[in-house]
Formats: structure tokens, sequence, C-alpha cells
């Protein structure tokens, strides 16, 4: 059975290979073979496939996920004539 920081290590170094993933920004913690994962990822894309790298890794008995989809930025910023009323206050 491997030792928990072998399994860290193995881990992180699957992350590392999977393409146009961020998921390096994520923690990871492994006790008794049953990872927690925190932090943030850009999408649900982004958490799918980086459970199913954890989880083909052999000795990972367990993922436990803690992480969150980061908000998309919004695209402009609000316009100011919105927020004003059509008749005018005298």
């Amino acid at each position: 059975m491997k030792s928990d920081s072998n399994l860290r290590d193995e881990i992180r170094a699957e992350i590392a290979r999977q393409r146009g993933s961020r998921a390096n920004d994520v923690e990871l913690q492994v006790i008794q073979g049953v990872v927690t994962l925190t932090g943030t990822l850009q999408s649900d894309l982004e958490k799918w496939n980086l459970h199913d790298a954890i989880r083909g890794i052999p000795g990972v008995e367990g993922v436990i996920d803690e992480t969150m989809i980061a908000p998309e930025p919004t695209l402009r910023s609000p316009d100011p004539d919105i927020a004003k009323p059509w008749f005018p206050f005298d």
C-alpha cells in the first residue's frame, strides 16, 4: 500500500499532466487513501476531469470534494442609465 505522501505526489503529477487545467491551484490532502480537495476551479468540466484523473490512480480509496466553481466574470459594467428613474424628481 502506498503512503499518503507518495499518493499525494502521484496525484499532483497526474494533475500537472492534465491539459488546460488550472487544477494546480487546488489544495489536496490525503489521509489513508481518501483525497480531500479544496479550492476553486474554473468550470464543472475541469472538476469532472480532475475527479476522473484522481479516481484512476491506484490506492485512492475515495474523494471528498470541497471545491467551488469560480463565478464567471461580468462581461461589461452595469449601465448607469438603468438605475435612473424615467421621470425627474424636482
